[in-house]
């Protein structure tokens, strides 16, 4: 597999130091409040009626598969626990041709400077990487808001650093992006910084990428507000703003995931995973252990563009077990932690199967032959149950505990739906 950086000219003084030197958090003091308030009583719920999320296992399009790529969450340091993943994981990335995954922080061999809130990695992190998946078909993407907050020459040195144990790296301001087999092109750029810089990768300055001849290209923005399940409608409007630009996007910063989506808003349906959560995490806060890991195939339609096909996506938790070990595993539903049904029952999180579909057996004509998935033309209802928003901060924050009521029925067909996009 062939991965060439894609370098771009940075912003003039980019490399110097970032400002404030004891403090690292991005947001604006009544957005802090509203950080701490999450923390205390979980995540904010609002806006679930704006986004539906896809099937576990769909058909986005019919393609000739070329390239199979999974996406994994935070990989936040590990507090000084002994990490492991359960085999269900490594099961996952079965067949997988690249694994990417969010680096956040910073690694620092030795003693870590001082600072509040600050992330940084120790060499454990490493070696964890390397026994989940090649670190040569890894590529770490170093655009959060973490990157920068010990300042240029620790930055540059834990991008060497990872990149000695041979893995691929990107997200610094003059390396945003790589272009994978010369068809896939994958770019990094974040819109929060703990602590300014500007040699980290910025979402907005990603148009210099627009040059590059790709067949495909993925955005992994770092964006939102963190402990939130849902996005909000600025970052739904801003998904749709970018898939004018790019053919998927897969985010992060969330801390908890958020839905996978196929939005409609273009000539074609395009993948949008809004956040993958946390996949790694080492404190016992139990509002940081969900994540949800993504595996897309991609590859050429008919008519030759091309688009993604077989969509599989899982929900994860970190579970800590006694003082010094944790193991990412995955799970049914993020709130009461539920393993997963491999009957196919997806949990809260799922989609309730009519009968009348036929889905047990033969599946529609689009589908990529009879392996159990969904069509992406054939999602569910998009009507969904009134959800309530409080004014109080407090309440909003204190969720139901399904996400998704399972009396609620979520017809994968229904007639209005199809004739709503047949239209």
């Amino acid at each position: 597999m062939r991965l060439d950086k894609i370098r771009v000219r940075p912003p003039e003084g980019w490399r110097r130091e970032p400002t404030g030197r004891w403090f690292s958090q991005p947001y604006p003091w009544r957005e802090a409040v509203s950080w701490l308030a999450k923390n205390l009583c979980g995540p904010a719920r609002d806006y679930g009626d704006l986004t539906t999320p896809i099937h576990p296992e769909v058909c986005g399009d019919v393609i000739t598969p070329r390239l199979t790529v999974a996406f994994v969450g935070d990989i936040l340091p590990f507090g000084g626990r002994q990490f492991s993943v359960g085999e269900d994981v490594k099961e996952f990335f079965a067949g997988t041709t690249l694994l990417v995954g969010n680096f956040e922080g910073t690694l620092i061999d030795g003693r870590r400077p001082r600072l509040f809130l600050g992330q940084a990695h120790t060499p454990a992190t490493l070696d964890f990487l390397a026994d989940l998946f090649p670190p040569e078909r890894t590529l770490l993407t170093c655009a959060n808001n973490h990157a920068g907050e010990y300042g240029w020459a620790r930055f540059t040195r834990s991008q060497e650093m990872l990149e000695d144990r041979g893995f691929r790296v990107i997200g610094r301001a003059d390396e945003p992006a790589v272009l994978v087999n010369e068809q896939v092109l994958i770019a990094a750029g974040t819109v929060w910084l703990n602590r300014p810089c500007g040699y980290v990768s910025r979402l907005d300055t990603l148009a210099h990428c627009s040059g590059v001849d790709a067949a495909f290209r993925i955005v992994c923005p770092h964006w939102g507000y963190e402990l939130e399940a849902y996005p909000r409608p600025a970052q739904i409007a801003e998904a749709r703003r970018l898939l004018g630009q790019w053919d998927a996007i897969v985010g992060h910063h969330s801390h908890w995931p958020q839905p996978v989506a196929l939005d409609d808003s273009t000539a074609s349906r395009r993948l949008v995973a809004y956040s993958l959560g946390n996949f790694t995490f080492g404190l016992e806060l139990a509002k940081h252990l969900q994540g949800a890991m993504l595996r897309v195939e991609l590859g050429p339609r008919p008519d030759g563009r091309w688009a993604v096909g077989r969509i599989h996506w899982r929900h994860t938790r970190i579970r800590l077990v006694g003082r010094c070990d944790a193991v990412v595993e995955t799970i049914t539903d993020p709130v009461s932690g539920q393993q997963p049904d491999r009957a196919g029952n997806h949990g809260p999180f799922g989609v309730r199967k009519d009968p009348r579909n036929g889905l047990g057996g033969g599946l529609p004509g689009q589908t990529l032959r009879d392996r159990g998935m969904v069509n992406a033309d054939r999602q569910q209802s998009s009507e969904r149950p009134e959800q309530p928003r409080g004014n109080g901060v407090l309440q909003r924050r204190c969720p139901p505990r399904n996400l998704v009521p399972r009396n609620v029925s979520r017809r994968l067909i229904e007639q209005p739906y199809l004739e709503r996009f047949s239209q």
